[in-house]
């Protein structure tokens, strides 16, 4: 089961950080404050935490409705 709501409540963030060599790169974190900050990676590793959050997120979302016999909260 997919949630858009989850997915709506989870934007990811990202903000450029000084980077040596020419390299640009990043540090991710969500709009709902539950994702810790990744350390300064590329902006696809970024992507993939941030996807990564979101899935295990929805996963929380889908047990805790399974554990209320299908009613929400």
């Amino acid at each position: 089961m997919t949630s858009n709501n989850t997915h709506a409540a989870h934007q990811l963030r990202m903000e450029s950080v000084p980077a040596s060599a020419g390299r640009e790169l990043w540090v991710g974190s969500c709009s709902c404050q539950q994702m810790t900050p990744t350390p300064p990676w590329e902006d696809d590793a970024v992507r993939q935490a941030h996807q990564l959050h979101v899935e295990l997120a929805q996963v929380s979302v889908d047990q805790l409705h399974a554990k209320n016999g299908g009613q929400a909260g």
